[in-house]
């Protein structure tokens, strides 16, 4: 009987096991990617599972999408962009300053291209650091 007992014991921590790695997945997608999460959870149970839930988001994606670097972020990219350059002001100061920063085509233009125009934006005060860190992450696939 007691042997039967270890073996249940053995069989549940190795489902927690994989059970904690899950939600050391959720903590690194929230920008947590230290292991002490997965240990966390392991070790405290359902506390370290609502521990990791109730961290906060500090990933660099704000609309819910994926950070890491996949085939759905490429298809994406124009809606951030879209959506970044819509950010910028378009008042007669700033419609002024916008003819040194020529926006490029972003269905036809490269990364780098892209890189360079958010960096000129980021330059000129348009956009913030965090916004500028951002579309870097993204278009560089970190």
């Amino acid at each position: 009987m007691w042997l039967l007992t270890v073996i249940g014991v053995i069989i549940l921590l190795i489902i927690w096991y994989f059970v904690s790695q899950e939600f050391y997945k959720v903590a690194e997608a929230k920008g947590f990617p230290e292991k002490k999460y997965l240990w966390i959870t392991f070790f405290f149970g359902a506390l370290g599972a609502l521990l990791v839930v109730a961290l906060p988001d500090r990933g660099i994606n704000t609309n819910g999408m994926n950070t890491t670097n996949s085939n759905e972020n490429k298809t994406s990219k124009p809606k951030i962009t879209s959506k970044l350059v819509s950010l910028i002001p378009d008042s007669p100061t700033t419609q002024t300053d916008n003819k040194n920063i020529k926006e490029p085509d972003f269905e036809s233009s490269s990364d780098i291209e892209k890189l360079e125009y958010y960096k000129k934006l980021f330059d000129s005060g348009k956009i913030s650091e965090k916004e500028f860190v951002e579309m870097r992450k993204m278009l560089i696939g970190q």
